[in-house]
């Protein structure tokens, strides 16, 4: 898909269907979208960022081969989730942050 087209279309949808990819999931987060994960099966990566987004509140389906699939699609739709907003991190914070988590993890050395 052109990368201009799904920008646009993301800034602009009230919702989000997905993957349990990185990225995508991240950035629709991050503008405030409501998210549905529906991981690819088979790829151990997007079950683990799928429970992840699980945790935050989002909601996951483990499969789309279900009876229920459509029901379960149509009652996203219907409800009023609550928007799980996520707020990027400030990257000098993050480094500082780090660091010093590496300092306190250094093994006191013996002359």
């Amino acid at each position: 898909m052109d990368q201009l087209l799904f920008n646009k279309s993301l800034i602009h949808c009230h919702g989000l269907i997905t993957g349990g990819g990185f990225e995508t999931p991240a950035e629709a987060l991050y503008l405030g979208k409501r998210l549905l994960s529906i991981p690819i099966r088979g790829q151990y990566e997007q079950r683990c960022n799928a429970a992840a987004l699980q945790q935050m509140g989002v909601q996951v389906l483990d499969d789309a081969d279900t009876p229920h699939f459509h029901q379960d699609i149509a009652n996203w739709l219907q409800q009023s989730q609550p928007v799980i907003a996520q707020q990027a991190n400030n990257i000098a914070q993050t480094v500082e942050h780090v660091l010093a988590l590496a300092l306190q993890q250094q093994p006191m050395m013996v002359a």
